[in-house]
């Protein structure tokens, strides 16, 4: 497989390695039609030729973005359901000490809130429940810790539902769950970094 820039500089590539094959130079011709980029898979037998279309787009940072890929960039919200945004906003600021990112109303007087971990790109948006929805679920959020020990005992004493032991599993960070008001459950595992730091020196011997 290989991708060419233009349907100029297919011809060109291609007009050697097909030869004098008639049919081969038709069918190439045929499925090109007026695209712009394609990528070329040439088999043993030339008259195989086959073309698969692609897109050529130009992303931001300026490489060529082929057909399978989008302008997807970044994961910026995860939404977790809440009975009272009020109250679950005053628990991710007060307790664990988020910071509030977004307070606005849409759609004739709905609430959307969004809070975040200081300097996290990524926000949890406290959303109101849906109809017929439910609350308390386990929301598969992995924050991350620079110690889970020290955060783990300072969520608990600020009466957090916490677990009542941290986590901890033979060659992976600690980590512990908590719960907000609502019942949601998220993770707490101490980033890898900061864990190797942790690590005692390995004991050689001679």
């Amino acid at each position: 497989m290989r991708q060419v820039p233009d349907v100029d500089g297919i011809e060109a590539d291609l007009v050697d390695e097909l030869g004098d094959d008639a049919r081969a130079r038709q069918v190439l011709a045929q499925q090109l039609g007026g695209r712009r980029a394609v990528v070329v898979e040439l088999p043993e037998a030339p008259v195989a030729v086959r073309v698969v279309e692609t897109a050529r787009r130009t992303t931001r940072s300026g490489r060529l973005a082929m057909a399978d890929t989008t302008h997807i960039t970044e994961v910026r919200t995860i939404a977790i359901p809440v009975t009272d945004q009020e109250r679950a906003l005053g628990f991710y600021v007060g307790k664990p000490g988020f910071e509030k990112r977004m307070d606005a109303t849409f759609n004739g007087g709905m609430r959307w809130i969004e809070v975040a971990p200081a300097g996290c790109s990524t926000t949890i948006a406290l959303a109101p429940l849906p109809q017929g929805g439910a609350a308390g679920v386990d929301t598969g959020i992995r924050l991350a810790t620079e110690d889970a020990g020290v955060d783990h005992d300072d969520l608990l004493a600020r009466g957090v539902d916490a677990d009542p032991e941290i986590l901890r599993f033979a060659g992976v960070p600690p980590m512990f769950s908590l719960r907000d008001p609502d019942g949601n459950l998220l993770y707490v595992p101490e980033r890898i970094s900061e864990w190797h730091e942790r690590q005692p020196a390995p004991v050689r011997s001679w």
